[in-house]
C-alpha cells in the first residue's frame, strides 16, 4: 500500500520531468513588473510543491536591513542557493550589497534574480552567474 508520503513523492518526481527549459527555451528573461512579493510568492510556492526547504526572514523589523537576503534554498546533492529578489525598478540597498559581496566572496551560490524565469532555470540545474549586483 502507498502511504500519503510515498505519493507525494511520486507526484513531486513526475512534475519534476517536466523541465522549465523545455517551454522557456527562445523566452527572453526580462525582468518580472509588478511587486516583489508575487516574485517571492511564486518562488514560494514552486519550492513548496516539491518539498524543498528554505529560509525566507519575515522579521524585517527585527533584523537590521539588508543583513538577511530574500531566500535561502536547500536543494538536492547538498546545493545550497542563495536568492535575493528584485522586479523591474527595484535595486539593492547599500547593506544588501554588502551582504551579496560577502556571500559570493566565501564561495556560496548566490544570485539577485529578476524573473520567475530566471529562478527556475537556477532551481533546475543552471548555475547561478554572479553577474548581477554588488558591482
Amino acid at each position: 500500500m502507498i502511504t500519503e508520503t510515498d505519493a507525494e513523492i511520486i507526484l513531486a518526481q513526475q512534475r519534476d520531468k517536466i523541465k522549465p527549459q523545455q517551454y522557456l527555451q527562445g523566452v527572453p528573461d526580462l525582468p518580472d513588473s509588478g511587486l516583489e512579493n508575487a516574485l517571492q510568492r511564486k518562488a514560494e510556492d514552486w519550492l513548496n510543491e516539491r518539498g524543498y526547504p528554505f529560509i525566507h526572514d519575515r522579521s524585517r523589523k527585527k533584523n537590521r536591513k539588508g543583513k538577511i537576503l530574500d531566500l535561502h534554498i536547500y536543494l538536492p546533492k547538498g546545493r545550497h542557493v542563495v536568492i535575493e529578489l528584485k522586479v523591474t525598478g527595484n535595486k539593492m540597498s547599500d547593506e544588501q550589497k554588502e551582504t551579496y559581496q560577502k556571500i559570493n566572496f566565501l564561495g556560496h551560490e548566490i544570485e539577485e534574480v529578476r524573473s520567475y524565469k530566471r529562478f527556475l532555470e537556477i532551481m533546475n540545474g543552471a548555475p547561478t552567474t554572479n553577474r548581477k549586483g554588488a558591482n
